[in-house]
């Protein structure tokens, strides 16, 4: 599986706890945003045709050769059928991951392909799709989505966040 969680802290719980309202923990809404980014982001790792792998290692020539052979082209690299794309693309698709709570949320694949790519296997080496760089990418934009879903939350209870 690859996945990213999200999980509001200890401490915010306990100032929103304080502050009297429960309601202010519950961020569904915000996560199904942060969701549908992730899904669009996601998406977008498989669509790299350039051939510029930043973060993966090259093809093999053998396995380059096998790839053009069987579908035709060599990128975008992780692409071959779209099936490991649509798992993490696709909120439909029996393989996406997507678990929202209140206060916490999952978002990826259990198609065995994305644990295949995470973590490499035999003589594959790992092409991370949830890497570090990609996560730190989209990290800001994820949390302006939660900021934006507690002003909001915060403005009706009467408390102004500038």
């Amino acid at each position: 599986m690859a996945q990213i969680n999200i999980k509001i802290g200890r401490d915010t719980q306990e100032l929103f706890r304080k502050l009297g309202d429960k309601n202010l923990l519950r961020l569904n809404d915000a996560f199904k945003l942060i969701g549908r980014d992730f899904r669009k982001t996601a998406s977008a790792i498989f669509e790299n045709t350039s051939g510029n792998l930043r973060y993966w290692a090259q093809l093999k020539p053998t396995t380059a050769a096998r790839k053009i052979e069987k579908y035709g082209f060599i990128h975008p690299t992780l692409k071959a059928r779209g099936d490991l794309q649509k798992s993490f693309a696709r909120q439909t698709d029996r393989d996406n991951v997507e678990e929202i709570k209140a206060q916490r949320a999952t978002f990826g694949s259990e198609n065995p392909l994305a644990d295949w790519h995470q973590r490499g296997a035999g003589n594959l080496p790992a092409r991370e799709i949830i890497n570090k760089p990609w996560v730190e990418k989209n990290m800001k934009r994820w949390l302006s989505i939660l900021s934006g879903a507690l002003k909001t939350l915060f403005r009706k209870k009467g408390i102004i966040i500038r």
